[in-house]
């Protein structure tokens, strides 16, 4: 069975990583809550990691 990990793929991407994080925690607390650029992050990573096992 293949395997990809998950951990591979952010740590490659380290930056944008760092950069979703801190957008999404600056207004976490706040009534408009922007959770956007953490979730575009995670759902461009899992795509990496499923290219990375289609190969």
């Amino acid at each position: 069975m293949p395997y990809s990990s998950l951990e591979s793929v952010i740590e490659q991407s380290k930056e944008a990583y760092s950069l979703a994080l801190r957008q999404t925690q600056e207004t976490i607390r706040t009534v408009a809550a922007n959770r956007q650029p953490w979730l575009e992050y995670f759902l461009r990573s899992l795509a990496e990691q499923a290219r990375r096992l289609e190969k």
